[in-house]
Formats: structure tokens, sequence, C-alpha cells
């Protein structure tokens, strides 16, 4: 089973990433990392030469290559969650799917909707927390769904 972190505080998700692959001992992609690998531009740079809708389908085309290598702990931007196409393709996989939600800046509708789809459980409010401690609760969140 994939593990796929959602994170909605997207200034700490690189940090996030790396502190997840140690304490999982495992290692993490992020997503915008591997789309600025693939492509050698900055998602910047792609938004730039090819526009925000071609950059979205780039993104979810790298997306789904990631949860089709199976056993991946990829961390994703939010707005993955904002495309019916990413959805199914988590529904389809089976991905076990962790929100780092930032509940001072939330859109409440948004997130009931992400509540519903993935459980209370798997929706961290990551906005008073460290990295280091959003990455923690990360792995004991799916430390424990392994271990049931």
């Amino acid at each position: 089973m994939d593990l796929v972190v959602v994170n909605f505080m997207e200034d700490n998700q690189a940090g996030v990433s790396r502190l997840i692959s140690e304490f999982l001992h495992r290692p993490v992609t992020d997503l915008n990392q591997e789309i600025v690998n693939l492509s050698g531009q900055t998602m910047d740079e792609l938004t730039m030469s090819r526009g925000e809708e071609n950059l979205r389908k780039i993104e979810h085309d790298v997306f789904g290559a990631k949860l089709a290598e199976r056993n991946v702990v990829l961390t994703a931007p939010s707005h993955v969650l904002t495309r019916y196409e990413n959805l199914k393709m988590l529904q389809e996989t089976g991905a076990f799917v962790v929100v780092l939600k930032d509940q001072k800046n939330a859109d409440k509708t948004f997130e009931a909707m992400l509540e519903q789809s993935f459980g209370h459980d798997r929706m961290i409010d990551a906005a008073e927390l460290s990295t280091k401690e959003a990455a923690r609760r990360v792995a004991a969140c799916w430390s424990t769904q392994k271990a049931a």
C-alpha cells in the first residue's frame, strides 16, 4: 500500500518529506520535486512556458506514474485533491492518504469533503506544529494503519 501525504502547509513540504523518510526509513518522493527533476524546469518556469492547465496535466501524469510504482511514499501539494481524476486514482490504487491541514486557513467545505473521503483520523492539523512534529504524526498514523 502506498502512503500519500497531502500537504496544505506547502511551504514546509520538502522538510516534511525528508523527515517522513527518516521516521519511516523509506524513500519519500516529493511530487513537485519529481516534476522539476523530470522537466528540468522549476514549477514557476513550467507554468510560464506551458500554462497552468498543462502543468496540472503533467502533475497528474507524474502522480499516476508514482502511484503505479507501488510501495511509494509520496508527498503532494493540496491542489492535487481538487482534481477529480487525481481523487479517482487515489481511490483505485487504495493509497493511504494523510492530510496535513491548516485549520486557521481552512476551506471548511473542502475539508469536510476530505474528512468524508479519507476519515477524520487521517486529518492532522499542522498549523501549530513544527515540521518535525507534523512528520512524526504522519509516521505514527501510517504505522497504526500498517499494524491494523
